[in-house]
């Protein structure tokens, strides 16, 4: 998967901003809430393996938003 790819699905599929981006990136320049916040954002989401992807992993993404 390209860098391109894997940056659309980041924004526009589980909605991760640039903020909540740079946040990941340098988790300790950010408090626990913060952090804690955007984790239970995300924590419905899982990983999709290779076999799986195409239509099902789509569906699954959709699903955890």
């Amino acid at each position: 998967m390209e860098i391109g790819d894997m940056f659309k699905i980041d924004t526009e599929d589980l909605g991760v901003s640039s903020a909540e981006r740079r946040t990941l990136l340098n988790p300790g320049n950010a408090s626990a809430i913060v952090l804690c916040a955007i984790i239970r954002k995300n924590f419905n989401i899982s990983a999709v393996r290779e076999p799986l992807r195409g239509q099902y992993a789509r569906a699954n993404i959709t699903s955890k938003k």
